[in-house]
């Protein structure tokens, strides 16, 4: 009873400690631990499978609860279920159909022109403006955007096309309508044989962009486009908007003789060539064309982006239909 309490004693840490431990190496440690041999590297396909088959039993796991989940989850692939029963038709019917016309009357001739930048004929550049907007409406989920051509898509595609698809003599993007016509017969209604190639080319180029964008899509690809500063952005659109009026320098200015180069310093190449050639200008086509920008211009600086007249006009003026129909 008398004892003094027992102290504890604390190892001070200047002393040296001893350490008992068995030493392993890797297969006795993965045996002792229930390790398993990892085996050889997985291939990039084998890796993809692998992510997908886990993110895909982690959905069914976490989706079990019947009509609910599997409603949400048509909904999140097929929006057009979820707003299409609550759409006010009295209310939005008629500026929704205003926006239509506007935006149809827009896509009209970009079509057309983008087609003929694209080394196709006309008529697919409506199909390529008309046939996306059918999907965007049932899978689309923004109420804002406008679907239609692109000016470097197409110029990327005619790269394709001319390269598989050529017209005899061909020239850049320039052809003798009235030459190639009368070389060959239409054997596909209302295309020649050639015209007939250079649409399966667009077409199957068109397939295998869009297979590749849908698998970047379900691989979630598209976060990589944070890593895009505003400053690149605006200068691939500034630098893009170049290189398409340097490749419709002949048809503007109607010179003839102005191949289409490729490779290093092709603009550089393009206007040497062009100033060498600028005396077989034709001068109606430079009038033409000057009035067409001059006119586009004042409509869409002038009155379109004016306040005042903004307010007095629901509807904005359609300069691409004037100008197409007057010409």
């Amino acid at each position: 009873m008398g004892d003094s309490p027992s102290k504890q004693c604390t190892p001070k840490l200047d002393q040296p400690q001893r350490i008992l431990r068995p030493i392993l190496n890797q297969p006795n440690f993965d045996e002792a631990y229930g390790l398993c041999d990892p085996g050889p590297p997985l291939t990039p396909w084998q890796e993809i499978t692998r992510i997908g088959r886990k993110h895909l039993s982690r959905k069914v796991s976490n989706n079990r609860c019947g009509q609910k989940c599997a409603y949400s989850y048509a909904t999140s692939w097929f929006p057009v279920l979820e707003w299409a029963p609550k759409y006010d038709f009295r209310k939005l019917v008629i500026p929704d159909l205003v926006a239509g016309i506007t935006v149809g009357v827009m896509n009209i001739p970009q079509g057309i022109a983008y087609a003929l930048l694209a080394g196709l004929p006309p008529v697919c550049g409506l199909y390529t403006s008309f046939i996306p907007t059918l999907f965007y409406f049932v899978m689309g989920t923004s109420r804002q955007c406008s679907l239609g051509t692109f000016a470097v898509v197409s110029m990327m595609t005619s790269k394709i096309v001319m390269t598989y698809a050529p017209f005899e003599g061909d020239v850049g993007l320039e052809r003798n309508v009235t030459t190639n016509s009368s070389r060959e017969t239409l054997m596909y209604g209302s295309f020649t044989e050639t015209e007939y190639r250079r649409i399966q080319v667009g077409a199957m180029a068109a397939l295998m962009t869009g297979l590749w964008q849908l698998l970047f899509g379900i691989l979630g690809f598209g976060a990589l486009t944070v890593y895009l500063s505003d400053q690149l952005v605006q200068g691939f659109t500034c630098s893009a908007a170049f290189h398409v009026f340097s490749s419709q320098l002949s048809n503007v200015f109607g010179v003839k003789g102005l191949p289409e180069y490729h490779g290093m310093f092709k603009i550089c190449r393009t206007y040497y060539r062009f100033f060498q050639v600028t005396h077989t200008a034709h001068i109606p086509t430079m009038l033409i064309s000057l009035t067409t920008v001059t006119l586009l211009i004042c409509i869409k600086y002038g009155l379109n982006g004016n306040r005042t007249v903004k307010s007095l006009l629901r509807v904005p003026i359609p300069a691409e239909l004037i100008v197409v129909s007057d010409l």
